[in-house]
């Protein structure tokens, strides 16, 4: 029943559906049972200690700084461009 399109994921039908409904939460379950089993995971490594890594959040970073000035102007725009209609 579930949809084979896995690009998309769950179809509206596949949502509604009660039977996939219980089946997921049985992969769930057995899943949480899984990770039970095999014991917490080991702590990740600290990312900012690889160069690469850094600079690659320094440019998220600044890319999200940009994005928030451009999207500010944006609504200023759209507020006066309101005011002018």
């Amino acid at each position: 029943m579930v949809s084979n399109n896995k690009d998309k994921g769950l179809s509206e039908e596949d949502i509604q559906d009660p039977e996939l409904k219980e089946e997921v939460k049985e992969e769930v379950k057995e899943m949480l049972s899984r990770e039970r089993q095999t014991g917490p995971l080991p702590p990740a490594p600290i990312l900012n200690s690889f160069p690469a890594v850094e600079e690659a959040l320094r440019v998220t970073d600044e890319f999200c700084d940009q994005y928030r000035v451009l999207r500010r102007e944006v609504e200023i725009l759209q507020e006066e461009n309101n005011r002018l209609c």
